[in-house]
């Protein structure tokens, strides 16, 4: 006599298409949380965008002006702020990309961000030259996704971003801080690292009154401060 399980087979296959059906729910809601981030970082990279052609005008209309200290000093205002906000985007952008899992439309904004910086870079030093701006340039050198082939840069690289952000916020308008990724093919940031003699990472260049020093490694603010202008 065969005695049937097909209650059983029946349970089985519920509960494997029940369980199917959450999984493939759960990568859908996933997918959908991480288009809305990247229309995020893009709407807030958009917005990047205008507001650094205005930094831009302001710094090129001051020049035309010559030596008028109003204008210089609202370029350099402007200049900082912007500094201020698109470091903190890419903060927010660094957050969303190790939440990131099924796509990797990120890079591509990241590269974006890194050319902005670039250029944003250039402008912070014409200001500080033309308008003897009082302000120290930091620009920190990482690369990027270093989780993926260097776990032990990696954690040195993130232990240097925490010191640099506490002394951003102890250091406030007095210092711009730049941070740029090494390893993207971004001919001016090659030009930079060869000009400057930066070939290990993560390595801080620091601009002061006083020139410029490289410096490798992990640093502590304890470190750093004393190699920057006493403000």
């Amino acid at each position: 006599m065969v005695i049937e399980n097909k209650p059983q087979k029946d349970v089985f296959w519920k509960a494997l298409i029940f369980t199917a059906v959450i999984f493939l729910l759960g990568v859908f809601m996933g997918y959908v949380l991480e288009e809305k981030r990247l229309n995020d970082v893009q709407e807030e990279f958009e917005q990047l965008i205008i507001d650094w052609g205005d930094v831009r005008t302001q710094a090129a209309y001051y020049q035309t002006l010559g030596d008028d200290p109003a204008v210089c000093e609202r370029a350099v205002d402007e200049n900082l702020n912007f500094g201020d906000r698109i470091y903190y985007s890419g903060l927010r952008l660094e957050e969303y990309e190790e939440a990131n899992r099924l796509t990797d439309r990120l890079q591509f904004e990241k590269q974006k961000h890194n050319m902005l910086r670039t250029e944003f870079y250039i402008n912070s030093l014409v200001l500080r030259e033309k308008c003897d701006a009082q302000y120290d340039v930091v620009v920190y050198f990482y690369m990027d996704n270093a989780g993926d082939f260097d776990l032990d840069l990696n954690a040195r690289q993130n232990v240097l971003s925490v010191v640099l952000e506490d002394l951003k916020e102890q250091k406030g308008p007095e210092l711009v801080l730049i941070p740029l990724a090494a390893n993207m093919d971004i001919s001016v940031v090659n030009i930079l690292l060869d000009t400057y003699g930066v070939e290990e990472f993560p390595s801080l260049l620091l601009l002061s009154d006083s020139g410029y020093e490289v410096v490798s490694g992990v640093q502590g603010v304890g470190d750093i401060e004393p190699l920057l202008s006493p403000f």
